[in-house]
Order: C-alpha cells, then structure tokens, then sequence
C-alpha cells in the first residue's frame, strides 16, 4: 500500500469517525432538546393554575352528573359566574393536550413523548370531562386531539373518575 493509500484509508477513517461522533452529538442535542421540553410540560402540569382548573373540572362533574355537559352550556349561556370558571378551566385543561398533540402531530416529538406527558391524573379529566365541554361547546371542533389520546391508551383500563373525596372521613 502506497502513503497515498494510507493518507486516504486514515482520512476516510477520520471522516467515519467525525460522522459518528457527530451523529451521537444532534442525537444528545434532540434528547436535551426533549428533556427541556418534558421539563416544561410537567412544569404547566404541576402549576397551581392547573391544579385549580383539574379541581373545577372534576367539581363540576361531580355536582352536576351525566348532564354536566348540557347544564355548563346553559349556566354558560347565562353567564353564570361558575359556568364561567369551567371554562376557562376547560380552556387550560385543553390547551396543555391539545399541544402535546399538535407537538406530535407536526413531527417534533414522538409518541412516548406524548405518552410521557399526558399518563397523568389530569389525563382521565381531559378524556372525560373536557372532551364532552369541548364537543358541547363547539360540535364542529376537530376530534382529532380526542381520538389520538383514546388510541395512545386504548392498553390501559379505561379511565373513570376516582370517587370524590369527602371531608372529614
């Protein structure tokens, strides 16, 4: 083998070299970027805003039953203040999902991502409480957001809401 066969075996093996070590580096680089991201969601997840909006939420469909939905429109309609508080619970309940979605959905994070984001507690009062206000408030709005959340965890056992606490037990 003459030097130029070995000046090019030692830079093709250099140029090998600078690509893996670069590839590992943007693949740190969107793990970091992920994590950051993660950091962020559960950040809004464990806010006092939205524990108090998971807490109006979850009162309301206690107080109200199987026609939570149809009495929040109407309160809404006459714009009674606790209707009011619903909705704009409603509206950060949704709008930490539904961006988890639409971060899916236009390829900047995957599944487990999502997953990881949304396998809360708050997930079960999305599903079932915030979808029916949604789809009663607006029944053209895209279910998109929806079906993908039932899809991504149609392997758990379906989601029911844990009994009111009462006080003084």
């Amino acid at each position: 083998m003459s030097p130029v066969d070995w000046i090019a075996a030692v830079a093709a093996a250099g140029s090998c070299a600078a690509a893996l070590f670069s590839w590992r580096s943007a693949r740190t680089s969107h793990r970091v970027s992920e994590m950051n991201l993660l950091h962020s969601f559960l950040s809004e997840y464990g806010s006092g805003p939205m524990k108090d909006a998971l807490r109006t939420l979850r009162n309301w469909h206690a107080d109200n039953g199987s026609n939570f939905a149809s009495s929040w429109i109407q309160d809404l309609e006459n714009n009674d203040s606790r209707a009011v508080q619903v909705d704009s619970a409603r509206r950060i309940v949704r709008s930490y999902y539904v961006n988890a979605y639409k971060m899916h959905s236009t390829g900047y994070c995957s599944k487990e991502f999502v997953r990881a984001v949304a396998d809360n507690a708050g997930y079960t009062i999305f599903a079932e409480i915030v979808t029916h206000l949604d789809i009663a408030n607006d029944p053209k709005i895209s279910t998109a957001p929806y079906i993908f959340f039932h899809k991504l965890f149609l392997d758990r056992e379906r989601h029911l809401l844990p009994p009111r606490p009462t006080s003084g037990a």
